[in-house]
């Protein structure tokens, strides 16, 4: 079966989000998604989007999109502009949900009652001081304005404008080439700081774009600087101006676009008395509003007429109808439909990239309702709230068209609610209190190496204030969430510290994984007279490894920004890529130094001589043992910007986190080409020596063929299966290996390892030893 997404059921409907060949069609940027099953519920959308209730009895009002407010219009759009919309609006914004009002009419007559309504408009506007809010102040940045343009979140709806380098997102999106004809830069960042007050519906959102931020886009959207908003005097003739007026009542715009002293009326026949195949619907409508709706659009819209009222048949058509108006799963995935398209990946970013996917791809809306309080919920979508600062793309303001949302996702996910956290006895305040402070702590689960808390920046990553967890999460789902943040995060870096329900920390609560759990809730419950944990304000930039193994997260020069090192009892160490799923370098002795003074998590640097082993992808399947490895993008102080940020994903992997055994080693998991590894590398003790043992377990579906490239240096062979590259030797086993020159380096050479495997679980292990 193909994915949702793509599910054949909704392919009928696909085209409705892109219209006629010409882009004629109005464009729902929501149905991009495909999350409404079936035309009856395309066609309810369709309804509410066109506004068929402002003239029609008998069609739902309630979530009908509101039409743009025309009081000042005439101060915040260019005239010429505004006449070509009046005119033609197909053809003056693409995409447009605006019908023709004029259809069947010459070209020059549409161009005369154009001109006269936008004189009507014209006239209710103060001619000297157009309302185009104030005064901009600041140079306007046009290259800042294009970085914000991509990375806040306008890229979702509307696409990028063939800047060099920018993939022209496909459908669904919103074409801007209008943008340029229809502001002065002045009147269209004033729009971008406030657009709800010009579109209350909220179709288009605020971003929360500060008065320079709003500047710096429309510097970017507007290529002319020095357009000036004008008003040509034949415009200020009267007798356009009553003309138009008139033509404002007789066409009926009031009903979609009321003004102080105009509204207008229910002039078509109501929905019980309509003929699908006439009026609007026709294929040619000429005595009615043509929306230049194509076929499957109107034949949606015909399902819906001849469907029950409404057209729903349970709550969760509200709810998906209300993430489809607001286009919510251009950035949200629910239930395995919407979410982040792989042409669109690229431009959500984080200034915390160390924490992987969930620090840059917006958080999914499967089981929302049973994970958050509806009160918070509100707050987010109303108020602003945030509590992801590193996130770049900005969850946007839409308004009061929102308000149910919180309801209709609790009311969905109710059945799927966990068992609440009992909480403490009188007796159990105090214990658990201390108990939760030492778990949080850098000697328990040294959650604050990844975490704020109570506003105070972790040492390590500037991951989620854990203190807001209270105010934000249903216990239920919290202490579900711990137990397995992989089977709610796919991917997450968060490592699973209840693996099956047990414990890793035994010491506290005596293991008691339901009181620990209970523990953090408590603790978390008591807002900002929690007292700090351990090592939320850590002076030492030194780290030891002390009885038990320890792992850290953050940034280092050999693993980039999903660093991760382990150090052992007894001074071995080894640092993991977990963007490459490499293991990336050993040393021997202390453990790391790290530099908290920049943004974000501390910089690492082995405390011991280290030794490089590989840097780049470590697995890939070459047609051809003689093809190129697949090199990392490289990067410079003059092109610091990534090239290819995909790279390991265009390579067939994805991370998929780690867990913690019950002695803190950690087991790495990812996704190689379909094939699930399992990477663990522990202490061996020898005859002559520890060796770092490492067991990778491949779960490949189906028998295959992959290279695995665990060494790259000026290796030399030392017997049949050891190989020295300076002063590490490592031990292969049984497998089939080629050494050859290094793409990057002529003196230096790549090891690669044949892999065959067999369906089920594949198991290779390698030995890492270092000469002192």
């Amino acid at each position: 079966m193909l994915p949702l997404r793509w599910h054949p059921a909704h392919l009928a409907f696909a085209i409705c989000l892109l219209g006629s060949p010409t882009g004629a069609a109005p464009v729902i940027p929501g149905l991009h998604g495909r999350a409404l099953e079936g035309p009856i519920l395309v066609g309810r959308l369709l309804v509410e989007e066109l506004r068929c209730g402002a003239c029609h009895e008998g069609f739902p009002t309630a979530e009908m999109k509101a039409a743009p407010n025309l009081a000042d219009v005439a101060g915040r759009v260019r005239i010429d502009h505004l006449i070509r919309m009046i005119e033609d609006p197909a053809a003056a914004r693409s995409g447009s949900t605006m019908p023709q009002m004029l259809a069947g009419r010459s070209q020059a007559q549409r161009r005369e009652i154009a001109a006269d309504i936008t004189a009507f408009l014209s006239s209710l506007v103060n001619r000297v001081a157009p309302t185009a809010g104030p005064a901009p102040t600041g140079v306007a940045r046009a290259d800042h304005g294009r970085q914000l343009f991509h990375s806040t979140g306008c890229i979702a709806c509307h696409p990028a404008r063939g800047d060099p380098g920018d993939e022209l997102p496909a459908e669904g999106a919103l074409s801007l080439k209008h943008v340029d004809a229809k502001y002065s830069r002045d009147s269209l960042s004033a729009f971008l700081l406030d657009p709800l007050t010009v579109r209350p519906s909220g179709r288009m959102p605020s971003l929360n774009l500060s008065p320079q931020e709003a500047r710096d886009v429309a510097a970017y959207l507007v290529s002319d600087e020095e357009v000036q908003m004008s008003f040509p005097p034949a415009l200020a003739d009267g007798t356009r101006i009553r003309s138009g007026r008139e033509y404002f009542v007789s066409l009926n715009c009031a009903s979609c676009h009321p003004l102080d002293d105009l509204s207008g009326s229910r002039r078509g026949p109501p929905r019980a008395r309509l003929d699908p195949a006439r009026g609007c619907l026709s294929d040619r409508p000429e005595a009615a509003p043509d929306f230049s709706l194509n076929r499957p659009q109107r034949d949606s819209i015909r399902a819906f007429l001849q469907g029950p009222i409404g057209g729903i048949a349970d709550a969760s058509d509200e709810l998906w109808l209300t993430l489809t108006r607001f286009n919510c799963l251009a950035c949200h995935e629910r239930d395995g439909r919407g979410g982040v398209t792989p042409d669109l990946e690229r431009y959500f970013q984080s200034t915390e990239e160390g924490l992987g996917n969930d620090a840059r791809i917006p958080p999914p809306l499967t089981l929302a309702g049973a994970k958050l309080r509806r009160e918070w919920m509100t707050q987010v979508l109303l108020e602003g709230r945030r509590v992801r600062p590193y996130q770049q793309t900005r969850m946007p303001q839409f308004g009061p068209g929102v308000a149910r949302l919180p309801e209709q996702l609790a009311d969905a996910d109710a059945l799927l609610q966990a068992p609440e956290l009992t909480p403490p006895n009188r007796q159990e305040n105090r214990p658990f209190r201390d108990a939760a402070r030492a778990l949080l702590g850098d000697k328990g689960l040294n959650c604050v190496a990844c975490h704020n808390f109570n506003g105070k920046d972790s040492p390590g990553f500037k991951g989620l204030d854990l203190a807001t967890s209270y105010q934000r999460l249903q216990p239920g789902w919290f202490a579900a969430y711990l137990k397995n943040p992989l089977a709610f995060r796919p991917g997450t870096v968060m490592p699973n510290f209840w693996p099956g329900g047990v414990a890793v920390q035994t010491e506290i609560l005596g293991g008691d994984t339901e009181a620990q759990l209970r523990a953090l809730w408590y603790y978390f419950s008591l807002g900002h007279s929690a007292a700090d944990p351990p090592g939320i304000r850590s002076e030492s930039t030194v780290l030891h490894v002390h009885d038990r193994v320890r792992t850290y997260r953050g940034r280092n020069h050999t693993t980039g920004y999903r660093g991760i090192a382990v150090g052992f009892p007894g001074g071995w160490n080894y640092s993991f890529n977990a963007e490459y799923g490499t293991l990336a370098a050993v040393w021997r002795g202390g453990f790391i130094n790290v530099n908290w003074q920049g943004q974000g998590a501390g910089n690492f640097n082995p405390a011991g001589r280290e030794t490089v082993v590989a840097e780049d992808v470590s697995f890939a399947r070459l047609d051809d043992p003689a093809s190129a490895w697949p090199l990392r993008p490289k990067m410079t102080k003059e092109n610091p910007v990534n090239p290819d940020p995909l790279y390991p994903r265009n390579h067939g992997y994805a991370f998929r986190g780690y867990s913690l055994d019950a002695d803190d080693v950690p087991t790495f998991r990812y996704v190689v080409d379909g094939i699930e590894v399992r990477d663990r590398t522990v202490v061996l003790e020898q005859a002559d020596g520890a060796v770092l043992k490492r067991r990778l377990e491949l779960e490949a579906p189906v028998g295959s063929r992959i290279h695995f490239r665990p060494l790259v240096g000026k290796v030399t062979v030392l017997a049949d299966d050891v190989y020295r590259a300076g002063r590490l030797r490592l031990r292969v086993g049984s497998a089939a290996v080629s050494l050859r020159p290094s793409p990057e380096k002529p003196d230096e050479q790549e090891l690669l390892i044949e892999l065959q495997l067999r369906p089920g679980t594949n198991i290779h292990e390698l030995e890492y030893a270092l000469d002192e």
